[in-house]
């Protein structure tokens, strides 16, 4: 039932009225004298006022016992702490990007570049399938994710670096954490639609993937914590792209006189310890494919200053390895150092626009010590955008200078088997 405002406004007045009326009502009341004091007083029954009683010091005489409540103490962080080690220990997360970028990532991976761009293989992929429709269905993918979704929430503060202290209105609208997995989840669906049934069932998707390898790096302890926030999983290994043996008496970058591990934050609080999150009971325990997002919020410079192309590149390649390094633990123990079989993991780094294919071959996680010792190989592909604007546009949905390209790479990786 609709009420009208002047009855909104009137029901509300007298309400107020009859509160009055009834507060005015109470305050002349009289308390009522039941004799008490008197009947009492005639038992001969000590009385007192109440007032003398509270003013009183009350000591208790009983036993004292001490209770413990259900909940636990945090932990100090300190050297009382359980996982306090005397010794620090580098420690790379997914918020982290080294400041030297791809050379730097190079040398703490012992990783080299045969060949610039992906393997020639995946060039014959790119167009092997394809539906009717295809441009437009991606197109609808990529507006699903920047335009069309119903989620608003507060965005980051914008900052002017020639006016610092300008003070934007804050807007609301898509996060980038949810632009980024709603579009790697659109593409993934529009993959399995052109791949068939008989491919797609060979592919097993893993969410938040979470990865840990301890290293030693220049007599430096070093453990890389990642997360692939999506990892396609297969039940075969992908096959190597080229012997190891290619990469002997390759060099890798100079350093001096900076140490490889320089900018990675040193802790005291850590736990020493191999984890590969797949089940060793499921028959698609083989990494394939790692989908990356690269959240601007998330992902800093310790320097706070803008990530640089080579650093979102040497992050690929950090991530790369890590997950590759934990497969081959899982697969040859945690002792190995040259790999009976090279593991290789295709890879995509995306903010949800700019998009970063890679390749890589685990051939061996031994520290160079010589320069005719094998290395891993890296396969990187230029950034590429998806587009040049997703959003709204004089209050329309628009997306503009879509790029083909991207889409059919991001295919091909998951075709290639």
């Amino acid at each position: 039932m609709r009420h009208s405002l002047g009855t909104i406004i009137l029901k509300r007045t007298h309400f107020e009225k009859h509160s009055d009326f009834n507060n005015r009502i109470e305050n002349r009341r009289k308390v009522f004298d039941d004799e008490i004091y008197i009947k009492m007083k005639a038992l001969n029954y000590p009385l007192v006022k109440a007032t003398d009683v509270v003013k009183e010091d009350f000591e208790y005489r009983g036993a004292k016992v001490e209770t413990k409540g259900m909940r636990i103490e945090p932990f100090k962080l300190d050297n009382t702490h359980p996982y306090w080690h005397d010794k620090p220990c580098l420690i790379y997360k997914d918020n982290n990007v080294l400041i030297e970028g791809f050379k730097q990532a190079q040398v703490l991976t012992n990783s080299v570049v045969i060949e610039e761009g992906l393997p020639k293989k995946y060039e014959s992929l790119y167009d092997s399938v394809s539906i009717d429709k295809e441009n437009e269905l991606i197109q609808m993918a990529l507006a699903s994710a920047l335009v069309y979704d119903s989620t608003q929430k507060l965005l980051p503060i914008k900052k002017d670096l020639e006016r610092p202290a300008w003070k934007f209105p804050r807007d609301y609208g898509i996060t980038d954490y949810r632009k980024n997995y709603i579009l790697c989840n659109r593409f993934l669906h529009l993959c399995e639609l052109i791949a068939g049934l008989k491919l797609s069932q060979d592919r097993y998707t893993f969410e938040d993937a979470y990865f840990s390898v301890p290293l030693l790096r220049d007599e430096d302890l070093l453990q890389l914590q990642m997360r692939a926030d999506l990892l396609l999983l297969s039940k075969e290994s992908l096959p190597p792209l080229c012997s190891p043996d290619v990469t002997v008496r390759t060099e890798l970058p100079d350093m001096f006189p900076m140490k490889c591990t320089i900018s990675i934050n040193e802790e005291n609080l850590y736990k020493i310890e191999n984890i590969y999150p797949v089940n060793r009971s499921t028959i698609f325990n083989k990494v394939h494919t790692a989908i990356i997002h690269f959240n601007e919020t998330e992902v800093k410079n310790v320097y706070k200053t803008p990530v640089l192309e080579t650093q979102t590149i040497g992050r690929s390649l950090m991530k790369a390895f890590a997950i590759t390094a934990a497969q081959a633990r899982y697969l040859y123990g945690e002792d190995v150092q040259v790999l009976p079989e090279p593991v290789v993991l295709q890879c995509i780094q995306t903010d949800a626009k700019y998009f970063h294919f890679s390749v890589f071959q685990l051939n061996t996680l031994a520290w160079p010590s010589k320069t005719d010792e094998i290395r891993n190989i890296f396969w990187s592909d230029s950034i590429i955008p998806a587009y040049e604007f997703g959003g709204y546009f004089e209050g329309r949905p628009t997306i503009t200078s879509y790029n083909p390209e991207v889409f059919k790479k991001f295919l091909a990786f998951y075709m290639n088997y």
